[in-house]
Parts: structure tokens; C-alpha cells; sequence
């Protein structure tokens, strides 16, 4: 392993090598030349593209592993979060289990650091990622109702057709209707729209007599169909005709279709009065979504617009409130009177790295930490519960 050197992926032949071990790792039903160029052109295209968000281990000159991450920003309340989305982590077949994979994944937070971001999340394989401290922050929940149910509902004059390029900006505007005040969601903008048109997977709209589009469906999952990971509409009648489109698209013998559907949005609450909904949660510790903070003192600076903005009171002059975060105080931007420490006095509260993390993005709630009940409600003022969703063409 001590010939092993992580750096940006710089050469021209590296990159298409490394393009060809994701697509032999994760797309080994296509390893033709064509499939390998078209995921290297989909990367160039993206609208974070920049050669240094691509990563290889190197034996010598020999690339024998990589990973890449996108560079988001990602909503938690009003607070925008630079983030490090981390994928495609390989390693040569014949070079596994020789701590090349764990050499890769050690990069990755100083590299984010370096380039100013605060927070890195990935959807990793389960049991791997914890012992580098990337713990738990979101669980897929998706909401399930019987498809006979929606031809009780009325079937407004709303057809759905394949969305084309010139459909962006209405997209886009939905999406940011839909979506800009929920936990959990990416920050977009018309160039990103355009591209998840063209590289994210078919998407459909609803249009009304006039022909403008007043919904749309992206990420139909499963083989049958059944599943929507992301969807949006303007109003009722854009949600009829949607829900009617995807009853009509799915098979006769399909009985149940899912959608994910934040709680927070309106769609939800509309779904919940029309048809009988029941909800599902997958809960995988130390699986799928994670996260950890390049350093927490610049989370703690990110969320400040969030704490802020809940009306808590800016932290005032003297010694500031702090947390201990693995035995490092960190100030607190706000002031919390059961945190503010006298000068030269140890801070009270103290949390792992993985509490922090938890804590902080509002995975668990402050009633879950072992603190002093007096501190725990202050906490939660600090950090409240959060049911963080991630939009389906927002995965990665």
C-alpha cells in the first residue's frame, strides 16, 4: 500500500479507464466502448463538471481505483450546504482487498475540505462507510395506495407526453414550487434542469387544452412501473391527471403504486385525502444515506443562515456558547444560554463526530442524546427534527 498515491485524475487515458471500471463495476450488462464514452461525455456535460472532482489511486502510473464526487448545494431549512455528493468508489478486480478502496475513501474529506465544502454525502453499500465516520442522515420513505382507488377520482381534460428540451423552465419552475422548501432537496438551476433532461432518464409531463405543462413524473422505478421517485404538478387537476396516467400505465395485474412524496408538500396532504395511503420507511443503519462534515466548525457556519433564521438570537459578545464535537469546542453563531460557557471554562456539552452529525442535519432528535434534560430542549432549538427527502432524479 505504500506505493499507493490518491490525486485528480489528470490524463486523458486515465479518465476513459476509470469511466470504463465504473461502467465494468456498475453497469456490467453494457461494457461496450459506446456505453463507456457516453458515460464519460454525460460527466463532461454536467453542470459541476471540473477535472478535480475525479479521483484515482495510483500504483506508479498504473490507475488502479477512483471515485468522483459532484459538487451541490443542498437545502436544510434555510441554510445552503455545499456538498460533496460522493459515488462511484472502485477498485480494480484483481487490486480489491488491499486497502485501495479504504486509501480512496480517506481522500475524500480533506480533498471536499480543500475545495471549501462543508458537508459530504454519498448512498453507500451497507457496513462499509461507518469506520471512516459517515453515519445515517435520511431513509427512503416512499406512500402506497391501491390503483383501483384513483378511478374513483375525477379524470380531468390532462394528457401526458415524453417532456422535451424546450420544457425545461417549466420544470424547473415546478420543481422549485414543489420542492425549495423542503429538507433535503438540491438547489437548481435552468442548466441543471437541461441537463437531468437529457441525462437523468425520461421524464413525463402534464399538459392541459392549452398545451402548457402543468406537471411532471421522473425516476419511474421498478420493471412494472408502479413506482414515481419524483414528481410535481401546479394543482389538483394537474394531480388527477397524473394519477390517472400512471393507473393507466402500469400493467393490469399491478395492484399498488408507489410514490415518493415529501410530507411536507401539499401533494402529500392531497393524496392522503383522496385515496388510502399507507407509508413505508426503509431504515438501514450504516446503509444508503450518509454524510459527514469536511469540519465541523464550517457545518456549523453553513447552518447559520437556518438558525438564524428561526428567530433564535445572534450569539452576543463575551465567550461564546459552544458544542465539543470529539473534544473540540466549536462556538455556536446563536445564542443558547444553557451552552455559553465562562472564559477559560471546559464546554459542558459534548458529542462524537457521529452525534454532531446526526444531530446537526436533524436525523436524530436532541431527546435521543445523553445530555442534561435542562440543555436538551435549548438543543432542539438548536437542531430540530428533520424528515429529510431526496427528490428521485437528485440521487446518485
Amino acid at each position: 500500500m505504500s506505493s499507493i498515491r490518491v490525486r485528480t485524475i489528470d490524463r486523458e487515458t486515465d479518465f476513459a479507464l476509470y469511466c470504463r471500471l465504473i461502467q465494468e463495476t456498475f453497469r456490467a450488462d453494457d461494457t461496450s466502448d459506446e456505453a463507456v464514452q457516453r458515460r464519460g461525455e454525460r460527466y463532461r456535460a454536467e453542470p459541476w463538471y471540473d477535472p478535480d472532482l475525479f479521483r484515482g489511486a495510483f500504483d506508479g502510473d498504473a490507475l488502479v481505483g477512483g471515485y468522483l464526487f459532484d459538487e451541490r448545494v443542498w437545502r436544510i431549512g434555510a441554510a445552503r450546504v455545499r456538498t460533496a455528493c460522493l459515488g462511484a468508489v472502485c477498485v480494480l478486480p484483481d487490486r480489491r482487498g488491499e486497502g485501495i478502496g479504504a486509501a480512496l475513501v480517506e481522500d475524500v474529506l480533506p480533498h471536499a475540505r480543500e475545495r471549501g465544502l462543508d458537508l459530504v454525502l454519498l448512498d453507500g453499500v451497507p457496513g462499509y462507510y461507518r469506520r471512516f465516520g459517515y453515519v445515517d442522515v435520511h431513509d427512503y420513505e416512499h406512500h402506497i395506495f391501491a390503483r383501483a382507488d384513483v378511478a374513483a377520482l375525477p379524470r380531468p381534460a390532462i394528457q401526458v407526453r415524453d417532456a422535451r428540451a424546450e420544457d425545461a423552465p417549466a420544470l424547473l419552475e415546478l420543481f422549485d414550487a414543489t420542492f425549495s422548501a423542503v429538507d433535503g432537496s438540491f438547489v437548481r438551476d435552468l442548466r441543471d434542469q437541461r441537463w437531468r433532461l437529457a441525462h437523468k432518464g425520461q421524464m413525463h409531463v402534464a399538459i392541459d387544452e392549452r398545451q402548457a405543462v402543468r406537471g411532471y413524473a421522473a425516476s419511474l422505478w421498478r420493471a412494472d412501473r408502479s413506482m414515481i421517485g419524483e414528481i410535481a404538478v401546479a394543482d389538483e387537476e394537474a394531480l388527477h391527471g397524473m394519477l390517472h396516467w400512471h393507473a393507466g400505465l402500469v400493467a393490469p395485474e399491478v395492484e399498488d403504486l408507489r410514490w415518493f412524496v415529501p410530507r411536507q408538500s401539499w401533494i402529500y396532504w392531497k393524496l392522503n385525502e383522496r385515496v388510502t395511503l399507507r407509508s413505508e420507511r426503509n431504515v438501514r443503519h450504516n446503509a444508503h444515506w450518509m454524510a459527514a462534515p469536511t469540519d465541523p466548525a464550517r457545518l456549523l457556519r453553513a447552518l447559520a443562515p437556518d438558525l438564524l433564521g428561526r428567530h433564535l438570537p445572534a450569539a452576543a459578545d463575551g465567550p461564546p456558547p459552544c458544542l465539543a464535537v470529539d473534544n473540540v469546542a466549536y462556538p455556536l453563531p446563536v445564542a443558547v444560554p444553557g451552552l455559553t460557557i465562562g472564559a477559560g471554562e471546559p464546554c459542558g456539552i459534548v458529542l462524537t463526530g457521529a452525534d454532531f452529525t446526526q444531530l446537526a442535519l436533524g436525523y436524530r432528535p436532541s431527546e435521543s442524546f445523553a445530555v442534561p434534560p435542562a440543555v436538551r430542549a435549548e438543543l432542539a432549538s438548536l437542531f430540530p427534527s428533520r424528515q429529510l427527502f431526496i427528490p428521485g432524479t437528485d440521487t446518485f
